[in-house]
């Protein structure tokens, strides 16, 4: 994905429920996913901005096999996610750019 905006997914009441997700872009489920992120947009969804189907992100629907790219992508690129505070005390698992202390919890989750 190049120069995409992912927006504003889950604006419905049913988004606000703990058992109810609404990301910005859902990945696995039991799929190979080869990803690549190029100067792309991830804001204001209901919950994260990025989120594998696994244990760690809230969704145990199978492993996670495959790879996620971030090219030309700055911290402001997946921002202002977990608008549903469904992810308060998540953080954001995985090794990538946004699993760091000062990003704010429910923007990224990966294995």
């Amino acid at each position: 994905m190049q120069d995409s905006i992912i927006e504003e997914n889950g604006k419905s009441s049913s988004c606000k429920e703990k058992d109810h997700f609404c990301n910005g872009i859902k990945i696995g489920g039991g799929y190979e996913v080869q990803l690549t992120l190029i100067d792309s947009i991830l804001r204001k969804n209901a919950d994260w901005g990025l989120a594998a189907w696994v244990d760690d992100c809230g969704r145990g629907l199978g492993s996670f096999t495959g790879q996620v790219i971030f090219k030309e992508m700055e911290l402001e690129n997946i921002s202002d996610n977990n608008i549903s505070g469904n992810q308060d005390g998540m953080g954001n698992p995985g090794g990538h750019p946004w699993n760091r202390p000062d990003v704010p919890d429910g923007q990224v989750c990966l294995p």
